[in-house]
């Protein structure tokens, strides 16, 4: 599956437990991931998404999106979220990946402006 991202496309590969994968599934998925990812789409490889039932017919909150990214230059993103729909389990999987995606941009832009030269140059 791929994932079209400003112009760009990204390798998105889905799996299911437990149950049928269905086309409404998918596209939720790649919506997501579409989503989640626009403002980084250059950094992002290859996205993992695993979707699971864990009771299976007895019902609960057991609905599982896992997400998996990998980050150009920067190693991987993988966040979860346990939910009773699936589709609300996929959108916050998503939401945490681009939060996890934008704190990590972050702190490399921080880090990268502390190693500049001091503000005030050192008095003789």
């Amino acid at each position: 599956m791929v994932a079209q991202v400003k112009e760009r496309e990204i390798k998105v590969d889905i799996q299911a437990s437990d149950f049928s994968m269905t086309k409404g599934l998918t596209q939720a998925v790649v919506s997501a991931c579409e989503r989640a990812f626009y403002r980084h789409s250059e950094r992002i490889g290859t996205v993992r998404v695993r979707l699971s039932d864990i009771n299976g017919r007895r019902g609960g909150v057991d609905k599982v999106c896992l997400v998996a990214a990998q980050v150009h230059g920067g190693g991987a993103i993988a966040v979860s979220d346990l939910q009773a729909d699936l589709y609300v389990a996929i959108d916050n999987a998503f939401d945490k990946a681009a939060r996890a995606l934008s704190t990590r941009s972050g702190r490399r832009r921080s880090k990268a402006r502390h190693q500049r030269e001091p503000m005030f140059a050192e008095l003789d």
